[in-house]
């Protein structure tokens, strides 16, 4: 266990900050964001160890106050100490009363981006033209992947979304604007819902995101899956943060968290809320993790009511846990599914589910 594996040490330019990577290490650039605020220019350190990394692991998370173990098999002796988080939690939207009701329920930020779309004149039409692949993958998708996710995202192939629309079933959303295309989608009518796969704006420009595109996308998907008769649409994946902007963009419109199941790809994190730069990120973002039974429960520095949850993603939510400004010498919380070394740290919360959202413009 954790034999023979590739571990990085990633610190940021300054120095003043960093946290350990055990296994595939690509996930560097996803904890370079959220615990460093950092995208590029950070100093990395590489090492093997044809032994066990548990030292290495319970040292970093020491010292900077994050460790990350990511695609390894965790050894029985640090399994107590390890809290499961998704690499990305997926998103439902259910559609069983689409009507103007529905959109007269919506909050008041989604209401104005529908209000927004009709008076600008957006439409959309369905494309089933293998050969549009092409313009979708370098006019839309890529640069907006690119512009928006740098290192952390992931451009779909150009021939690989070709064989998706020839072979596959899925097809183009194209958003439409004064007769050109302004925005695209690539999505999958499938019998568990309308799945979104890809997307792109043109040129990746934001300010055409921010002109209604990026709403548009998602309100002709929710028209389109309707029409043929699917009950919800499946808005993809996140990062498991309530704060994320993509995260809090989906909530609006209504959609709840699906289910963690099987196959899920995870990372394991040791966590050390001693340390000050844990308490920060903490403090700045409430983390998604793994609870029983195909649960989902959240740590986070702040108070349910204090994140602004939606109901529907509340409702979603099996525990809250808030971090307390020190230790409890009690022993905290004693669900076992809390890492040993995390109990201590925080006191568990009920979570509202019958509360208004407050909405603000979130991109």
């Amino acid at each position: 266990m954790l034999r023979n594996v590739l571990h990085v040490t990633v610190h940021h330019r300054s120095g003043r900050a960093g946290f350990g990577v055990v296994g595939i290490p690509t996930v560097r650039h996803h904890f370079a964001r959220v615990w460093l605020n950092d995208r590029v220019g950070q100093r990395v350190r590489w090492g093997l160890h044809p032994r066990s990394a548990v030292p290495f692991v319970r040292d970093a998370a020491a010292r900077y106050g994050l460790c990350v173990v990511h695609e390894c098999d965790v050894p029985p002796t640090l399994a107590p100490d390890v809290l499961r988080v998704p690499r990305a939690v997926s998103m439902t939207l259910p559609l069983a009363d689409f009507t103007p009701a529905h959109e007269r329920r919506l909050p008041t930020s989604a209401r104005h981006d529908v209000a927004r779309i009709r008076a600008r004149g957006f439409s959309a039409v369905v494309c089933r033209d293998p050969a549009w692949a092409h313009e979708f993958f370098h006019r839309f998708h890529a640069p907006s992947i690119a512009a928006r996710y740098g290192r952390e995202g992931y451009v779909r192939g150009l021939r690989a979304i070709r064989r998706d629309v020839a072979q596959d079933g899925g097809e183009f959303l194209q958003i439409m604007r004064d007769g050109e295309c302004v925005a695209a989608l690539l999505g999958f009518p499938r019998s568990d819902g309308y799945r979104m796969a890809k997307l792109g704006w043109r040129a990746g420009d934001p300010q055409v995101a921010k002109s209604g595109a990026l709403a548009a996308i998602y309100w002709f998907t929710m028209q389109r899956a309707h029409e043929i008769g699917l009950s919800q649409v499946r808005m993809g994946g996140t990062s498991p943060y309530l704060e994320d902007g993509q995260f809090r963009y989906k909530a609006k419109w209504g959609a709840v968290l699906e289910r963690p199941g099987p196959g899920r790809s995870e990372c394991f994190l040791v966590l050390n809320p001693a340390h000050p730069d844990c308490r920060r990120m903490l403090a700045a973002r409430s983390l998604i993790a793994c609870g029983p039974r195909q649960t989902f429960v959240v740590f986070s520095g702040r108070s349910p009511a204090e994140t602004n949850l939606t109901p529907a993603i509340a409702a979603s939510i099996g525990r809250w846990y808030r971090l307390r400004a020190a230790p409890d010498p009690t022993g905290g919380v004693s669900d076992p599914w809390v890492p040993a070394t995390l109990r201590p740290w925080f006191t568990s919360e009920p979570v509202d589910t019958r509360g208004e959202w407050r909405v603000g413009e979130t991109r």
